[in-house]
């Protein structure tokens, strides 16, 4: 990484007060990175051979030419185990390396490749201190793209639907567990009624059957109750 003149941001320093080098060699690379950070960052930066895990107001920057993904998942393994969260960010990453699938452990907060520029390496360092993330965008759109699955239920809560009294005794029933025989009997209406009535309230609430129904019921009883509260209210 080449020297520049342009400062780092003042880091949030309720989050981080040192940044220590994790190199076991001590290469050549590292300390003139070293020597470019203390010129440039306005808190303490030090090379080391160990990583305190009790220092939670440390970012740790592990060079990855160094330490094998193996080695690493099972430091971060035992930190987690032992409770310990001390943020990481690797830097000196091959494109194709292991250490890439590590970016799912939460103290995993930023990863750069080998050879960056020095400014990119400054704003993605200034935004790791500032309590941000930096990661590649191919990195981004792999794992966002491996993980994005249709969802199980509706996850928008539908704060604007609008419940009739009547409709609001028939999703009571069903949150009962009562059928729509029972239902029908408990609102003095026929049981067909009652199968026309559930059609328009589950187009409502954007479900399309009665184990549906029940499901949103589940996640958005409180939502009901307030509406109800709501119209007594008024």
């Amino acid at each position: 990484m080449s020297s520049v003149s342009s400062r780092f941001a003042k880091p949030d320093q309720a989050l981080f007060d040192c940044i220590n080098l994790y190199s076991p060699a001590r290469s050549i690379d590292n300390i003139l990175m070293l020597d470019n950070l203390k010129r440039h960052v306005p808190i303490p930066c030090q090379i080391v051979g160990h990583i305190d895990p009790d220092n939670a107001r440390q970012l740790v920057l592990i060079d990855s030419s160094e330490v094998s993904a193996t080695k690493l998942q099972s430091w971060l393994q035992q930190q987690v185990a032992k409770n310990h969260h001390p943020k990481c960010a690797l830097i000196n990453t091959k494109i194709d390396s292991d250490h890439i699938k590590l970016m799912e452990w939460p103290q995993l907060v930023g990863i750069f490749y080998s050879n960056p520029c020095f400014d990119k390496f400054r704003r993605g360092l200034n935004n790791i201190l500032n309590g941000g993330l930096w990661f590649p965008r191919d990195i981004c759109h792999d794992f966002m793209s491996r993980r994005r699955r249709a969802p199980s239920r509706n996850i928008i809560q539908p704060a604007a639907v609008k419940i009739t009294p009547r409709e609001h005794q028939m999703l009571e029933g069903i949150y009962s567990g009562l059928s729509n025989a029972a239902i029908a009997e408990m609102m003095r209406l026929s049981e067909h009624t009652i199968k026309s009535h559930m059609y328009s309230v589950y187009k409502k609430i954007g479900v399309k059957s009665r184990l549906e129904a029940s499901r949103w019921l589940h996640d958005n009883y409180a939502l009901l109750e307030s509406m109800k509260e709501n119209r007594s209210v008024g």
